[in-house]
């Protein structure tokens, strides 16, 4: 060691520029140190999006083997197999406020046990909890003297304020039960599901206890064909009277040992249950169900190892088990296995699925959503934290809240997530709800719904079905307000989901913008008493109409008179009309449709005759045939006209174009009596006019754009007779302009990081030594010369001026 020392402090005196590297590079190594933590410090681990950091719900001195929990509105209860102080029992938390706060342990059971029996025999609790509020707890001991288990249970009748005592199970007709379930009905039954060696295969039984405190006889409910090596794992869901069981079955399929999934049911609370069925079905194993009921769908999820991995897999049945998907929904089919599947369901309708795998390199408990209405999958994310292997998830819906425990690190954790979201206030003031206009252009605002993960945006979607959901976010959560451009006429609905930062969708805002914009078309007048034209003795005729576009429609206006044409003016709300006592002669019936913006439509003329009349001179008809139309204005009462004016139509390109450049279409509508001369346009960004100009043409060219928001005013100009011109309404268009930068990837990677470095300025500050030990390790040679060359210069300068003075002394 001493030599290598030597030989350091000879190199490092013998040769001068071997200082400066080794300073600047220990400089180097200290800033990127100091820069590598202070990023760090700047990217701190988070929990998942819209899940709260997971918290601790069993306290340090328990070392928890296995639990159970049961939910039952906002009532949580968690009993936990553990060792506390080398006694090992049965402890119970309870939370009356949805999960946010647990009790201490109470020990329903404990015994000490020696250390090296402890390990030997799980006692694998369950819990249940009835909507009157008894708990009940059931476990399995090993018992010494049969060398088998017994089952044990115990009972709270105040939400687990207190126990009773411990008391052995003992069903009768059956040796070693082990591994118990519990459940209560709908109507306060209690039922325990078990496990017992019988018939040379491990089967599943039943029994039922009522208020009496009696349990009825055990029931094979399994019932095991011979081939059949046992049933495991049941998974137990009640509904009404309604018992519905899954259980894992393992018997011979094609000569060799497989698993599938096998489903009973009791429809009067247990008293009997259906033969089993076989739901699961191929080549591969299938293990593990969850039974989840909801909104008379059954679903089961379980695991299945067709893909050699076991991938977590959902079916459904719509008919309470009577039939189920031949094909299975894929959860999650990763690299790795996954475990214990579980899931629960929302208000909006979204089972959410909960697991564990090791795709990180260690067990997490991972999350994964799917939306019923929608058939979509929600990204798999993982919500445990830490290095220690997460299992055995629960999860379920307590009030607004995801509530998700696990076990890890012999603790029992938990986390909550946002489960729903409020839906957005949606109005427009350009097309108020109720209203008919005959804007074309929309502007639809809306009001943010408070949210605890905050709102991540948007799902918006225009279309003429009133109940369409949209699936896809396309709004950030910025926007606030959508512009609506080239309605058309009737009905158009806009649909607005609001998405928060937990990923729920809230229920969709369907609000209906109503264009009214052209007359309505003419009604189709039919009577069956005088067709039309034709001479008929009766004099109480009836009519009846249709017409076209039906929503737009307020009413009519109708006139019946005598031998000519009359202006309707008897207002009716009705599509039918009765006279009577008629005198012989001609008749016409005029008819007009009125919108719901108050605007006439074309008019409809029916002739027809009571008895007889002379016919009538063909100019006649002619004289009395009107082509009205009606203007643009709005107005509150029909208002006859015998002009159609011009008018134009703007289309418009992209609302966001991506060039310098943009053209716009025109339609321009040319009535009899008038002739198209120009178009005139104005470009405004903002308030400032940037560009004013015409066309004689259809279309509208712009060119120089820079990047900005814009507002294109166009009008059309018409010549009528005499000279006169006519001006058009504004027509309007707005768009934005977002050129491309052209940028490389490394130039916007680097300006990113000048970005992050601005915002954190220590980050600057860490890299000012490595910047000053670059300069000087780069310059440090060309210091020493030109020190060394202003030393000679001096020196050469000082010879000189004293070789002067002594040739003057001289």
């Amino acid at each position: 060691m001493n030599r290598i020392g030597t030989i350091i402090l000879r190199i490092h005196f013998s040769h001068p520029y071997f200082r400066p590297v080794v300073w600047s590079t220990a400089g180097i190594i200290f800033a990127c140190m100091l820069g590598t933590l202070l990023f760090r410090a700047t990217s701190l681990r988070t929990s998942p999006v819209g899940w709260e950091k997971s918290f601790i719900v069993s306290p340090a001195p328990i070392a928890v083997r296995h639990y159970s929990c049961a939910v039952k509105g906002r009532f949580a209860g968690i009993v936990t197999e553990g060792n506390r102080f080398g006694d090992q029992g049965i402890f119970i938390q309870i939370s009356v406020d949805g999960g946010n706060t647990f009790s201490e342990p109470t020990a329903v059971s404990l015994k000490t046990i020696p250390k090296d029996e402890s390990a030997k025999a799980p006692k694998s609790p369950s819990l249940a909890v009835s909507g009157k509020g008894t708990l009940y707890v059931t476990w399995q001991e090993f018992d010494e003297p049969s060398s088998g288990f017994v089952v044990y249970g115990s009972a709270s009748a105040d939400f687990g304020v207190t126990w009773g005592a411990p008391e052995l199970l003992d069903f009768g007709g059956t040796d070693m039960n082990f591994i118990p379930h519990v459940a209560f009905d709908d109507g306060g039954r209690l039922h325990i599901f078990y496990h017992a060696y019988a018939e040379n295969a491990f089967n599943l039984y039943h029994v039922w206890r009522d208020t009496d405190g009696k349990f009825s006889k055990p029931d094979n409910v399994a019932r095991l064909s011979p081939e059949m090596k046992g049933a495991f794992f049941p998974s137990i869901e009640t509904h009404g009277d309604y018992i519905f069981v899954a259980w894992q079955g393992k018997g011979l399929e094609r000569d060799r040992l497989s698993d599938d999934i096998y489903f009973i049911r009791s429809s009067n609370r247990g008293s009997d249950f259906s033969d089993p069925e076989r739901i699961t079905r191929g080549g591969s194993s299938s293990s593990a169900p969850f039974l989840l009921y909801s909104k008379d769908r059954l679903f089961c999820v379980y695991e299945n190892n067709e893909r050699k991995n076991w991938d977590i897999r959902v079916i459904q049945s719509a008919t309470l088990g009577d039939s189920w998907d031949a094909v299975p929904l894929t959860v999650s089919s990763t690299n790795a296995n996954c475990y214990s599947p579980v899931a629960t369901i929302t208000d909006n309708d979204e089972l959410v699925f909960f697991w564990y795998d090791n795709r990180d390199g260690v067990n997490r408990i991972f999350t994964r959503r799917y939306g019923l209405n929608d058939n979509r999958f929600s990204k798999e994310v993982p919500i445990s934290e830490g290095k220690n292997p997460a299992r055995s998830p629960f999860g379920s819906v307590i009030g607004k809240k995801l509530f998700v425990v696990w076990e890890q690190n012999a603790r029992v954790y938990g986390t909550f997530s946002d489960v729903s979201v409020q839906i957005p206030t949606v109005l427009s003031k350009t097309h108020p709800d109720g209203k008919w206009v005959k804007k074309a252009e929309a502007v639809i605002s809306w009001t943010p719904p408070k949210d605890e993960s905050g709102i991540a945006g948007y799902a918006s979607l225009l279309s003429r079905e009133p109940d369409t959901n949209p699936t896809v976010q396309n709004l950030s959560e910025n926007t606030k307000s959508e512009t609506i451009r080239s309605l058309g006429e009737g009905i158009t609905y806009y649909h607005l989901r609001a998405i928060d930062g937990a990923g729920n969708y809230s229920r969709t805002v369907h609000y209906p913008l109503r264009v009214s914009r052209t007359p309505l078309p003419m009604p189709v007048i039919e009577s069956k008493t005088h067709p039309e034209g034709k001479g008929v003795p009766g004099d109480a005729p009836v009519f009846t109409w249709a017409i076209a576009d039906i929503e737009r429609v307020k009413g009519f206006v109708y006139k019946l008179s005598r031998n000519v044409p009359g202006k309707p003016d008897t207002f009716t709300e009705q599509m039918s009309l009765s006279e009577s006592g008629l005198s012989e002669g001609r008749y016409f019936l005029r008819v007009q449709g009125i919108d719901k913006t108050n605007t006439p439509g074309r008019v409809a003329d029916y002739e027809f005759i009571v008895g007889r009349a002379e016919r009538l001179d063909p100019r006649e008809y002619e004289k009395y045939a009107m082509n009205e139309t009606y203007t643009e204005e709005e107005t509150d009462k029909p208002v006859y006209v015998r002009r159609v004016f011009p008018s134009i139509e703007l289309l418009p390109s992209a609302s966001t174009i991506d060039s310098s450049s943009a053209e716009f279409g025109v339609k321009v509508k040319t009535p009899k009596g008038f002739t198209f001369d120009r178009l005139t346009y104005e470009l405004y960004a903002g308030s400032v006019r940037m560009d004013r100009g015409g066309s004689g043409g259809e279309k509208i060219r712009l060119s120089g754009l820079s990047d900005g928001d814009y507002r294109l005013v166009v009008k059309g100009v018409f010549s009528r007779k005499g000279g006169k011109t006519y001006e058009t309404k504004p027509r309007e268009a707005r768009f934005g302009v977002r050129i491309p930068t052209g940028e490389s990837p490394l130039i916007i990677a680097l300006k990113a990081v000048i970005e992050h470095a601005v915002r954190n300025p220590l980050i600057i500050l860490a890299f000012f030594p490595v910047l000053a030990m670059m300069l000087f390790v780069v310059s440090s040679g060309r210091l020493i010369f030109y020190m060394k060359e202003i030393t000679a210069r001096m020196m050469s300068r000082a010879r000189v001026i004293v070789s002067a003075i002594h040739s003057s002394s001289v």
